[in-house]
């Protein structure tokens, strides 16, 4: 038996490590069992590489949007390696860094818009395909298993980053059993000796082990499976967030005055422990008794509420703040999703079972409807911006919002708030409108949005049954807007401007706001209250709606006469 081809196998007895690779007869073995150095299909790849223009153009693109909220790579080393890649001819390209180099450039084919691509670069940008990257470097996953050190973890931490918003949850839920297999056999989940590693391994082995345990801890969520990782399985240290280039040279600044590059990831990072106890304490088979249940739920939501705190000011989201970062607005917005998630996580209905108190469960249910709603709303106004992510998690997010709503309203029933009406109408749309644009994204658009339309109808038929049968406003209102599938009001995206690319952090702003052709056509409470005219209802009945929602895009053409409500504080940040 060969042991050349067993990487970091260890057996450890009585806390004495014996490491079964260290006995090593490769000389004496035909054959590659490690599946090392360049070959004939890796030659091939370097001839059909992309022009260098657009390869650096890719990789930019990568680390200005997507890395900042992963930490998966090391910008100056892979930069470097692209470069000694097109420039030297004798390098030798290695497997992590092929599926690397693919998925930077799936990653940022997908998120970036080719209107924003410099115009010598369109056709060639157009040439490439996301999914062609992907499929070309899909047969080397298993090729990573066997060569499993920290540039493999990272390799296969992309594809799972990638996979996210292109496959099925379940598929995505296997592959990400094997990321976590491959950080576990590395040591990953352990804390690292510092003279063993240099700071820029150390940094790079903890970021990428918090981003597998986010996603396991996401997935676990999304699907009600169970955990991959636990706390008491690791006691690695949250990453520092130190800048790429401090790493390399500690003579630089370790973080940037205004925004650490990094910032949003170690926020995420920090929130996976809380997220990971609620999965644990609150979603395992074994969960709290009673006596204990309300102590254990108080203690998670002020940890929760004591992390929310630490976000940085600049990454705390704010409804009426005017826009003028998509980047930092997508950071934001997803800080703000994964808070309001957790918060619902916390104190779902379906946990209800376990209490005993009703003055509990009632103020349970008035926190999770309020989140709902929130999430909805950021949700949209992210979606508004075209910065919503469009993976199945997402729609997950804002179905969970949508059904915590509707139950509410069944549990209220009679009691049920009439002003409460024309913002459950508008919710309910924005929640339709949502399903319906990521699900163009897998082809089910209109049964996305029919899953939302046709409960939310059943919901309110059936409160309107309980309540007096005289004509009311509330259900006059009902009556002139139904939930048809095709009801809508309308997003229209960004039309972007040929001379800036607002993605990039090294290109100024224009003096006018970035997104100056967008229609003011929002569905907004005059465009509500006009259809409530039209049905005959005196729109006097009706409530102040939120103040943003009554807001415009701030574009060129914007009415200066126009007046923001002042008298209704819906959200307090």
């Amino acid at each position: 038996m060969f042991m050349d081809s067993v990487r970091h196998s260890a057996l450890t007895v009585l806390g004495i490590d014996f490491h079964l690779s260290d006995w090593d007869p490769s000389s004496q073995v035909d054959g590659d069992f490690v599946y090392s150095g360049p070959d004939v299909e890796m030659n091939d790849f370097i001839n059909r590489l992309p022009p260098i223009e657009l390869a650096y153009f890719l990789s930019e693109t990568y680390f200005s949007i997507c890395n900042p909220l992963v930490g998966i790579l090391h910008k100056p080393s892979h930069m470097r390696e692209i470069r000694n890649m097109y420039t030297n001819p004798n390098y030798e390209l290695k497997y992590p860094w092929l599926i690397q180099y693919h998925m930077v450039w799936a990653l940022s084919r997908v998120m970036f818009q080719i209107e924003y691509v410099p115009e010598s670069l369109k056709s060639a940008f157009r040439a490439i395909n996301h999914r062609d990257l992907y499929t070309q470097v899909q047969p080397h996953f298993t090729k990573l298993l066997a060569n499993t050190d920290l540039p493999c973890v990272q390799a296969a931490s992309m594809m799972f980053t990638y996979l996210r918003g292109t496959v099925r949850p379940a598929s995505y839920w296997h592959i990400g059993r094997s990321v976590t297999s491959m950080a576990y056999e590395i040591g990953l989940h352990r804390k690292s000796d510092k003279q063993s590693f240099s700071l820029l391994e150390l940094e790079l082995r903890k970021r990428n082990w918090w981003i597998i345990v986010a996603w396991d801890t996401i997935i676990a969520q999304q699907m009600g499976r169970p955990l991959s990782v636990r706390v008491a399985d690791y006691d690695q240290e949250q990453p520092d967030g130190f800048e790429d280039e401090y790493l390399e040279d500690t003579s630089l600044p370790p973080f940037k005055n205004e925004q650490p590059t990094y910032a949003a990831a170690c926020f995420f990072f920090r929130l996976t422990v809380v997220s990971n106890k609620i999965m644990e304490r609150l979603y395992s088979v074994k969960k709290p008794d009673r006596t204990s249940y309300v102590n254990v739920v108080d203690e998670i939501e002020r940890e929760l509420d004591e992390y929310q705190d630490l976000v940085p000011q600049n990454l705390k989201f704010n409804m009426d703040a005017r826009v003028e970062n998509r980047i930092l607005l997508c950071q934001q917005g997803l800080i703000r999703l994964s808070c309001l998630e957790l918060k619902i996580l916390v104190r779902h209905p379906s946990l209800f079972s376990n209490v005993t108190s009703p003055l509990f469960s009632a103020a349970s249910l008035s926190i999770c409807t309020e989140a709902s709603r929130q999430l909805i709303h950021t949700q949209g106004l992210m979606l508004r911006y075209n910065v919503l992510d469009m993976s199945w998690n997402s729609a997950s997010l804002c179905l969970l919002a949508t059904m915590t709503i509707l139950y509410s309203i069944w549990e209220k029933g009679d009691n049920l708030a009439s002003n409460q009406d024309p913002a459950l109408e508008t919710e309910i749309r924005m929640s339709m409108d949502i399903m319906e644009k990521i699900g163009e994204r897998w082809g089910v658009a209109q049964r996305f949005r029919e899953m939302v339309s046709v409960l939310s109808s059943a919901t309110l038929r059936r409160t309107q049954r309980k309540r007096p049968t005289k004509q009311t406003a509330e259900t006059s209102v009902h009556s002139a807007l139904r939930y048809s599938p095709r009801e809508s009001f309308s997003y229209h995206p960004p039309v972007p401007s040929q001379q800036f690319c607002p993605w990039l952090p090294d290109q100024q702003p224009p003096t006018v706001h970035m997104l100056p052709s967008v229609s003011n056509s929002w569905y907004g409470w005059d465009t509500f209250v006009g259809e409530i005219g039209a049905a005959g209802i005196d729109s006097s009945v009706l409530h102040v709606p939120p103040a943003h929602y009554n807001q415009t895009l701030p574009v060129q053409d914007h009415n200066p006469n126009f007046q923001l409500p002042t008298n209704h504080n819906y959200y307090e940040h």
